[in-house]
């Protein structure tokens, strides 16, 4: 067995099954098309040879090993197995639970591997093995505030032994926003808007943004029994494109997926119908919208969709996105003359949608987001700009951050906004990977947080319609249940909330920033 580090660019990289933070220096050459250089990474820590391996005491070494940490390199730590053909390599379940124990370097149904592959690769790896022997090895994911003890041995970790001297946020006061009757929950007819194409869009076969999530998503719309209809949407009309991409972006995408696609940026691949699955992903929303506008009867959507949208930025794509689906629906709206809210509780900030809209004061955009992470933007001091001040509201959350923190931010901060803000249309960018189980990213919600989210914009929207966009979740069971969970927020049916974790202090700290922020513009 060997462990290697590799070193990735912290501006063009996403998809890390485990991470570590480095220090590099990354220096871009003029001119386009020139290879990105980077100065040599630190060594990565010794460990002793014996006959266990610990991964995750690895990467606290390696965590500990004294770089800066105020530069965003990404290292990549790889576990390539030579006894691979004793694995199975079973694509749904690529990435690992929280432990496993590979006996004797193999065995079945560990989910896959966890080394890297074209899809996800940044460039040619640097990589110094350490070469290690012995009959097994614990291969563990790190969570974010976990002991060694903890991630060694539990599936789920527990809250920390030695609690948060602060209290858990709870609220006590009543909102004008907030009904005063308890709502039953209804057997509202939901839209739901997929297509054939979304599942040809190849990212291969380690990607994980795979094709397998959408079936974890039928399977928690079906699971929600609530009434479905169904509509195929199609492609976006490239009028509709160009509010909010640049033609020279378009132009340049669709030749580069008709001449046989390849990596739009290290993490974004394509794939010659890459191109039809991202016009109908774009297509989608104004599809929905009319759908919506002409049925009395219909005022939710969940548009099964990809690939995702709201990385893409007007003219680049990152982070598994093409083109930006809601962006293009937002746009598609306000063109009309309609006010429209943007929520999104993605884990990654939606730095595209974002820029489309940062000084239009007809979209407003709510962001909560783990940060310091990937793309780096949506600090709380991001306000939007122009005429479209006030309008951007972002809500950055540190790792670790639970349910407890997110009700605090939706009590004080995006329940009154979105009240204030009255738009005509509510559109979430709606991410799982926010969830604990996820491989991606350190927040710890779970499937009733989302629900609670959703019956939360369900007290607010009162008669008017929400279409929700499928962006980012990765761990398949959690994606399923937390749908479903969402869906059934939507028609008012208020979860249980009975979660483990809990918080740390600087959650809450930042929600309070935050605030403050964003009451120079709204009443809070």
């Amino acid at each position: 067995m060997e462990i290697a580090t590799t070193e990735r660019d912290p501006d063009d990289c996403k998809a890390h099954a485990f991470t570590a933070v480095g220090h590099t220096e990354n220096h871009r050459p003029g001119g386009g098309g020139d290879a990105l250089l980077q100065t040599q990474a630190p060594e990565p820590p010794a460990i002793d040879k014996g006959l266990r391996v610990d991964f995750v005491e690895f990467l606290q070494r390696f965590r500990a090993s004294g770089f800066d940490r105020s530069r965003w390199g990404i290292y990549r730590v790889e576990v390539m197995l030579h006894q691979e053909q004793a694995i199975d390599f079973d694509e749904p379940g690529f990435f690992p639970e929280a432990a496993h124990r590979w006996e004797g370097g193999g065995g079945k149904n560990l989910g896959g591997p966890v080394s890297d592959n074209a899809g996800t690769r940044c460039q040619e790896p640097r990589a110094t093995p350490l070469e290690a022997k012995g009959s097994g090895v614990d291969v563990v994911v790190p969570r974010s505030n976990q002991s060694l003890a903890e991630a060694r041995g539990d599936l789920h970790p527990a809250r920390p032994s030695t609690p948060d001297p602060e209290p858990v946020y709870s609220s006590s006061k009543r909102h004008l926003w907030e009904s005063t009757d308890v709502l039953a929950p209804r057997d509202t007819a939901v839209l739901y808007v997929t297509h054939p194409s979304f599942r040809q869009h190849q990212t291969g076969p380690h990607h994980p943004e795979r094709i397998a999530r959408l079936r974890a998503v039928e399977h928690g719309v079906e699971d929600a029994d609530l009434p479905i209809r169904k509509l195929v949407p199609p492609p976006a009309t490239r009028e509709m494109l160009e509010l909010v991409h640049l033609p020279t972006y378009l132009d340049a995408v669709e030749r580069f997926c008709r001449a046989g696609g390849g990596h739009l940026d290290p993490d974004t691949v394509v794939v010659p119908t890459s191109w039809e699955a991202a016009l109908r992903a774009a297509g989608a929303g104004p599809a929905a919208v009319e759908e919506i506008e002409a049925a009395e009867d219909l005022k939710v959507g969940f548009l099964a969709l990809r690939p995702p949208g709201h990385h893409a930025t007007p003219d680049r794509a990152m982070g598994f996105c093409v083109l930006n689906n809601i962006g293009v629906t937002a746009g598609f709206l306000a063109s009309r003359g309609a006010r429209v809210a943007v929520v999104d509780w993605d884990v990654h900030h939606g730095n595209g949608t974002q820029a489309m809209f940062y000084g239009d004061p007809r979209v407003l955009y709510i962001s909560t987001h783990q940060f310091p992470f990937y793309p780096y933007e949506g600090r709380a001091e991001e306000v939007g700009e122009g005429p479209g001040v006030g309008t951007t509201v972002n809500i950055p959350v540190p790792a670790g951050t639970a349910g407890d923190a997110y009700r605090m931010a939706w009590d004080e901060i995006i329940s009154p906004v979105l009240s204030e803000y009255d738009a005509d249309w509510l559109l979430v960018s709606a991410g799982y990977d926010a969830h604990s189980e996820d491989p991606l990213a350190e927040l710890r919600l779970e499937a009733d947080d989302f629900g609670w989210m959703a019956s939360r914009l369900d007290a607010i929207r009162g008669n008017k319609p929400v279409l929700l966009f499928l962006e980012g979740g990765y761990h398949l069971p959690a994606l399923t249940t937390s749908v479903t969970a969402t869906l059934r927020g939507l028609v008012g049916e208020t979860p249980d909330l009975t979660s483990e974790f809990q918080s740390p202090a600087d959650a809450f700290r930042s929600i309070e920033k935050a605030k403050e922020v964003a009451s120079q513009y709204w009443s809070l």
